[in-house]
C-alpha cells in the first residue's frame, strides 16, 4: 500500500519549494528593509529600487542589498544619547 505522508518531503520537492521560498522572501524582505528607511535620500531613490525588486524579484533583491543601502545612507547615525539635560522625577 502506498500511504502518502505530508511531513515527509522527496528530495525533488526541495528542489521546487526552496527557490520558490527565495522569489516570496527575498522580495518581501527588501520591500521591509526599502520602508524602513527614512532619509531624504532614501525616499528620492526608493521608487526605482521598489521598481526594480517587483520586476526582478530575485536579482533585484540580491542587486538592492548589496549595492542599496550603500546609495541610500551616506550619512550614517549615531548614537549620541544626552543623559546630563534629562527631567528629573
Amino acid at each position: 500500500m502506498n500511504l502518502y505522508f505530508p511531513l515527509f518531503v522527496r528530495l525533488s520537492d526541495i528542489f521546487v519549494i526552496i527557490p520558490m521560498l527565495l522569489v516570496l522572501a527575498l522580495p518581501i524582505w527588501a520591500m521591509i528593509d526599502m520602508f524602513k528607511m527614512n532619509s531624504r535620500e532614501a525616499v528620492r531613490l526608493n521608487p526605482m529600487w521598489v521598481l526594480i525588486v517587483l520586476f526582478f524579484p530575485i536579482i533585484g533583491s540580491v542587486i538592492y542589498f548589496q549595492l542599496g543601502k550603500k546609495y541610500m545612507l551616506k550619512n550614517k547615525r549615531v548614537f549620541n544619547p544626552d543623559f546630563n539635560n534629562a527631567t528629573k522625577r
